[in-house]
């Protein structure tokens, strides 16, 4: 049986295919709006970032348009800057404040996966530029 938010994940995956750009970057200032804001529970802070990485693993797509490197991008012409600003300045934010990478697991959770789809979605050609707070550090013993 299918969860009532795993129903909700695939409305919203089915439905962002089809919005336009400006559609489209409007849901993700509101996502921005509200995740770079004060006063949210550590729980809707989850919800946001889970709906963000959603909507950027999941953005629209259109026929050829903007070229990238070697190849073209699937997404529609105005939809790939939008993609990478938000992607920058979220992973800035979760970066800057604590409660994104020492706050409760849920979120923890949620920011990694974010970071995760970032990494292996294909607009991400070039990871060193907008990962530079990442270090790999581990406990002297």
């Amino acid at each position: 049986m299918i969860s009532g938010w795993h129903k909700f994940d695939l409305l919203i995956c089915k439905a962002c295919k089809d919005l336009p750009a400006t559609d489209f970057s409007y849901m993700l200032d509101l996502c921005w709006e509200s995740l770079s804001g004060n006063g949210l529970s550590s729980d809707d802070l989850t919800c946001l970032v889970h709906l963000s990485a959603l909507l950027l693993h999941h953005a629209p797509q259109g026929r050829c348009i903007v070229k990238i490197s070697l190849g073209c991008s699937p997404f529609p012409l105005g939809t790939l800057k939008v993609i990478q600003e938000f992607t920058t300045h979220s992973l800035n934010l979760f970066a800057s404040y604590p409660m994104f990478y020492s706050g409760p697991l849920s979120l923890r959770l949620e920011v990694f996966d974010f970071i995760a789809h970032h990494c292996s979605d294909r607009v991400s050609s070039d990871h060193s530029t907008s990962l530079p707070f990442l270090t790999i550090s581990s406990p002297r013993h």
